[in-house]
C-alpha cells in the first residue's frame, strides 16, 4: 500500500522528475547530504551501526530467528529479508522529501503528518482512508509481536526464574496479561503527549535494542560467558546511552556520532573486560521448579 501510494502521489503531484526538479532548483540543500553538516562520516557510521546491530536484537525478530526448521531455512529467510528495506525507507523518506514541497515548514512533530496531508491534497478520500488503514493494521501488527515478545520475557525470564519460581501456567498467563496491559498503556500515554518525532523516538528506542547485540553474540560464541557480566555491561551501556541522549551529547571529537556508537563501544569493551574478571563463576540460575 506504501507503494501504491507512493505512485499515485507522484503521478498526480505531477511525476517524480519534474518533483525532484523542481525541489533541487528550489531547495538544493536536500539533494546535499553536508549542506548543514548533520551527516558527517562518523553519523553515517552510526546510523550504518544502529541499523545493523538494532534488527537482530528485536525481541519480535530473534524469536522469530529461532522458528526455522533447519539452517537453510534461517539463510534464506535472511536473504529475503535484504529485500524489504529499500522498500521500507526510500519510499517513505523520498515521500517526506516530496512534502517540502506543499509543507516546507513543518516542526519536528508535524513531520510525521506529511503522508496523509499530502494525501488528503492530492487523493480522493476513498483512497486515502484505505491507504492509512493499511499503514495503521500494519503498525498494529508489530506493536503486538513487540509486546508479545516482550511479556513473555518479562513472565519467563524475570518473574518465573527470580520472584516465583513454582508459579504454574495459570498464574504465568495472569502474570503476562498485566504486564502486557501495563505496558499497552506506556505506550498510549508516549503517544498521547508526543515528546518528540517518530523518527527521534524511534532513533532512541533502536539504540536501546541494538546495545543488547554484544550481550546476545557473547551467550552464543563466549563458553560459559558470566551473566553478571551481560547485566553490568547492558545496563552500564544503556546509562550511557540515556546520558548521551538527554544530558549531554557525546563530546564534539566524536565527529557527531549518534550516541549509540559510544554505548555500544562501551558494552562491548565492558562486556569482554568483565567477563575476563567474574569469569564464569557465577552461572544463570534454571527456570522452573527444581526437580528432584
Amino acid at each position: 500500500l506504501m507503494l501504491v501510494a507512493f505512485i499515485v502521489l507522484t503521478q498526480t503531484m505531477g511525476g517524480l522528475s519534474a518533483l525532484n526538479e523542481r525541489l533541487f532548483i528550489e531547495q538544493p540543500e536536500l539533494f546535499d547530504a553536508r549542506a548543514d553538516g548533520f551527516y558527517t562520516p562518523v553519523r553515517w557510521l552510526s546510523f550504518l551501526l544502529l541499523w545493523t546491530c538494532c534488527l537482530p536484537a528485536f525481541p519480535q525478530i530473534f524469536m522469530r530467528f529461532l522458528m526455522g526448521r533447519d539452517i537453510k531455512t534461517f539463510k534464506k529467510s535472511t536473504v529475503i529479508y535484504t529485500l524489504i528495506p529499500p522498500l521500507l525507507f526510500i519510499v517513505p523518506v523520498t515521500i517526506g522529501v516530496l512534502g517540502h514541497i506543499d509543507f516546507p515548514d513543518l516542526g519536528e512533530k508535524e513531520v510525521d503528518r506529511v503522508l496523509p496531508m499530502l494525501l488528503s491534497n492530492y487523493t480522493p478520500g476513498v483512497f486515502s482512508a484505505l491507504i492509512l488503514t493499511g499503514a495503521l493494521a500494519a503498525f498494529m501488527s508489530t506493536v503486538d509481536s513487540i509486546l508479545i515478545a516482550i511479556t513473555s520475557i518479562g513472565t519467563r525470564d524475570v518473574y518465573l526464574r527470580y520472584i516465583r519460581p513454582e508459579a504454574d501456567s495459570l498464574q504465568q498467563v495472569r502474570v503476562a496479561r498485566i504486564l502486557l496491559v501495563f505496558l499497552a498503556l506506556i505506550g498510549l500515554v508516549l503517544a498521547w503527549i508526543r515528546p518528540a518525532s517518530i523518527f527521534t523516538i524511534v532513533t532512541v528506542t533502536f539504540s536501546g535494542s541494538a546495545l543488547l547485540l554484544p550481550v546476545i553474540v557473547a551467550v552464543f560464541y563466549i563458553p560459559r560467558v558470566s551473566p553478571l557480566a551481560c547485566t553490568l555491561a547492558l545496563v552500564s551501556g544503556e546509562a550511557l546511552l540515556f546520558y548521551f541522549t538527554f544530558a549531554a551529547p557525546p563530546p564534539s571529537w566524536m565527529g557527531g556520532a549518534l550516541p549509540v556508537l559510544p554505548a555500544f563501544i562501551w558494552t562491548s569493551g565492558s562486556l569482554v573486560l568483565l567477563h575476563l574478571i567474574i569469569g564464569g563463576r557465577i552461572r544463570a540460575k534454571p527456570i522452573g521448579k527444581k526437580k528432584d
